[in-house]
């Protein structure tokens, strides 16, 4: 059990290295205005589709906590 336990903290380890490397690497290329214009504009649009259903429900049907 206690190699399990090691293998899955040293996994962890691996993993979380790999992925801070590549995010160094990403950083500079997210700065560029228009990787940056494109992403903030990519959220938006998925944030905003993701609501849409909820915004558009009659008010009868949004569930509000009764007291």
């Amino acid at each position: 059990m206690t190699l399990l336990v090691l293998l899955h903290a040293a996994l962890t380890l691996v993993w979380l290295g790999g992925y801070v490397f590549l995010l160094s690497k990403a950083g500079p290329v997210h700065h560029r205005p228009r990787v940056h214009r494109v992403l903030g504009r990519t959220t938006g649009v998925v944030l905003t589709a993701s609501a849409s259903p909820w915004a558009a429900r009659p008010a009868d049907e949004v569930s509000v906590p009764r007291r």
